[in-house]
């Protein structure tokens, strides 16, 4: 399946239906405006970043979030950037 996110696209793997993924993806991109609508932020790795820190805070809220210690949130942050980082490098 290909997508676009941020001027970026990639083609991914999963075992999803599309109806579900159009679902996931409309609903990120709701979240990516929202970010770009809000503050003055235009680089896509930013608005990722900052993307990602609301659906974590979703997640949390939604009662789906685990308690996790500060170590493992910075932990697993830092390798959502280094995903991020990634996959704004490779050109596909």
């Amino acid at each position: 399946m290909q997508i676009s996110v941020l001027g970026t696209t990639l083609n991914i793997q999963t075992d999803e239906s599309p109806e579900y993924m159009d679902r996931v993806l409309a609903y990120l991109d709701r979240r990516i405006t929202e970010i770009e609508r809000s503050l003055p932020v235009r680089d896509p790795l930013r608005i990722s970043i900052l993307v990602n820190i609301l659906l974590i805070d979703d997640l949390f809220k939604a009662g789906k979030g685990i308690s996790i210690s500060d170590e493992e949130a910075a932990l697993m942050t830092s390798k959502i950037i280094d995903r991020i980082d990634r996959a704004l490098q490779d050109p596909e």
